[in-house]
């Protein structure tokens, strides 16, 4: 079998370029547990197959095949420079950005190349803080004499290796103490929570000996240090989430999750880290939350009362 039946099985919206081909030999694959979904499992996982063509392997014990990673190079005589084009579709939001074209930058490790990228606020400062001092251009690598890219960049199901990548840079640079509570509250008004001091009293009743802090936009440095200290994470489905990156093993992750259009790309990525990640569905109004009484379904840990 080759890799494209094999590895699109379970990652259908993979970024692949078409002539990108792999035998057995160059995959690595990891085990995963199916997703606990606390309540309306059956509806969300219809969606789910139904949204991105997930096959039913994907919602029991399965094994999950990576291609391993290799740089590309191509060659223009009339070019100047070597670029390091980490472009990518949705290169240019929060999530995509740290799990899909950072790993990508570290990866090629060249830092005389200019680097290609898609533009974002927080692209600049996010290279900055992970160490990288290339020169960063917000478009193609125009008159470049050799330009790197990677052949495939996962999408919504970041590998292994990458985020080991990551993980390594980010411990050098932040202490792991897990001890508080997070409550990710959006600002924007798409899956924003409309009831926030009620979810977070109720987190302070159930988990009483915790400390909370609500988190909502810090700069690079702020929000890896935040994170760094999370025991557990609340919050609706979104970019927040990302920042479990920063965040010890091992933790806790509650995520509501839109039951008219769910996602489990953060699932993924708990899984990655060693997360203990519960999705709780929730039914949304123009693609807002108002969250129940879901004080029943908050997973025990060893802060919760009995």
């Amino acid at each position: 079998m080759e890799y494209v039946d094999l590895y699109k099985n379970l990652n259908p919206h993979l970024h692949v370029v078409t002539d990108t081909v792999a035998t057995h030999a160059d995959i690595e694959t990891v085990v995963r547990k199916p997703a606990n979904i606390l309540r309306l499992a059956s509806e969300t996982i219809e969606t789910l197959k139904r949204s991105f063509g997930f096959s039913d392997a994907l919602f029991s014990e399965h094994t999950v095949s990576f291609p391993k990673h290799v740089v590309r190079t191509s060659h223009n005589a009339i070019g100047r420079f070597l670029s390091a084009d980490v472009r990518s579709r949705w290169g240019n939001t929060y999530y995509h950005f740290l799990t899909e074209v950072l790993p990508s930058v570290l990866f090629i490790n060249r830092p005389n190349a200019v680097l290609s990228c898609l533009y974002a606020p927080f692209v600049e400062p996010m290279l900055r803080w992970f160490g990288v001092q290339n020169h960063i251009v917000f478009g193609p690598p125009e008159n470049a004499r050799t330009v790197l890219t990677q052949p495939y960049i996962e999408c919504g199901n970041p590998s292994p290796s990458k985020m080991s990548l990551l993980r390594n840079e980010i411990e050098k640079r932040v202490e792991m103490r897990p001890e508080i509570g997070i409550f990710i509250y959006r600002q924007e008004h798409i899956r924003k929570v409309l009831n926030p001091d009620y979810v977070l009293e109720m987190l302070k009743r159930v988990y009483p000996t915790l400390e909370w802090h609500v988190f909502d936009r810090l700069d690079v440095g702020s929000t890896a240090r935040l994170f760094s200290r999370a025991k557990i994470i609340v919050g609706p489905h979104g970019a927040g989430f990302t920042n479990m990156l920063f965040a010890p093993r091992n933790i806790h992750i509650v995520e509501f999750m839109p039951v008219e259009s769910p996602n489990i790309c953060y699932w993924h990525l708990s899984e990655l880290l060693g997360n203990k990640h519960f999705i709780i569905p929730c039914l949304t109004v123009n693609t807002q939350f108002t969250v129940d009484d879901i004080e029943a379904l908050l997973p025990p840990i060893e802060d919760r009362e009995p």
